[in-house]
């Protein structure tokens, strides 16, 4: 935090974009997450009593409810769970546990005891959790945290008091998705609606300028090995934000001669990658490619 408190001018006391965002739609996953476990769409199965609304900000965790219905709600708060048992010598495939316990403990114990908290996949398991569960509140294994741009790990936070909210009783309610650095608190973060004009503050590495040395990559076939020669990446970023048009240039390799189209197509879907992964849009005009031979 204090390199990124340093990035700002001193004399700055507002708030500035970070990279964690909260995608209360396309975020959910399952806690048992074996890839064979799941047939296709099997991931997506919901049953949602309305679009989950992270109502307060806090609402990372799914319970199954009264109405049969799944609600999105606070991981810390507790209630009965149900596990799943797939090993070879169990008797039953659905476990009820009338312990109450927060998510994270009840995960914990299922996987000790069982294998994990259930994963519903179809309309079949759903109509066995309901004969199971009765009219009884309980923990489902669907969950999903907050995301960074950049695709990174990091579970590290810094929220201010009473942050996040989302908006929690102001006329932004349910609307704000986006993290920002407030440098009047300490650096702290809050919650705020994606759509706000703020400051915003990137990272990067060092931008590789030599283009007359190959890259040191391996060059399996259509495996690009790009570097870029823009000199400001905080200042690309900025550009692509305002809808610029840019030109940049970059070393290409691959094991065979490539038509000028398998050219064009690789540099779209290389650079989408790269602007995905910073949360930029992916929608690219390619407007114009100059080979320049060595």
């Amino acid at each position: 935090m204090g390199s990124l408190m340093q990035s700002a001018d001193k004399n700055y006391s507002g708030s500035a974009w970070i990279g964690l965002y909260d995608d209360t739609v396309n975020s959910w996953r399952w806690s048992l997450e074996n890839d064979s476990f799941y047939g296709a769409g099997e991931r997506d199965y919901r049953q949602w009593f309305a679009t989950p609304d992270n109502y307060g900000g806090h609402e990372l965790c799914v319970v199954m409810v009264f109405d049969n219905k799944w609600h999105d709600a606070p991981c810390n708060y507790t209630f009965p769970v149900i596990c799943y048992d797939g090993r070879k010598n169990s008797n039953e495939t659905y476990v009820f546990v009338p312990q109450f316990m927060n998510w994270s403990t009840g995960q914990q114990y299922c996987r000790n005891f069982h294998t994990d908290l259930v994963s519903i996949r179809n309309e079949v398991e759903y109509q066995n959790i309901i004969q199971l569960l009765g009219s009884v509140i309980a923990w489902l294994g669907l969950y999903r945290t907050r995301t960074w741009s950049d695709q990174s790990n990091s579970t590290f936070r810094y929220w201010k008091k009473g942050e996040p909210d989302n908006g929690y009783r102001t006329a932004e309610e349910g609307a704000q998705h986006c993290t920002a650095v407030a440098f009047n608190s300490s650096g702290r973060w809050t919650d705020e609606n994606c759509t706000r004009e703020l400051p915003f503050i990137c990272y990067g590495g060092e931008i590789d300028r030599q283009t007359d040395r190959q890259p040191n990559c391996a060059l399996p076939l259509y495996t690009i090995c790009m570097y870029l020669t823009f000199p400001n990446f905080a200042l690309l970023t900025a550009l692509l934000f305002e809808g610029h048009v840019i030109g940049l240039t970059g070393t290409l390799h691959s094991e065979r001669e490539l038509s000028q189209s398998d050219i064009e197509l690789l540099i779209i879907q290389q650079f989408g990658e790269k602007f995905r992964r910073l949360g930029l849009s992916t929608n690219i005009t390619l407007r114009y490619v100059q080979r320049i031979h060595p």
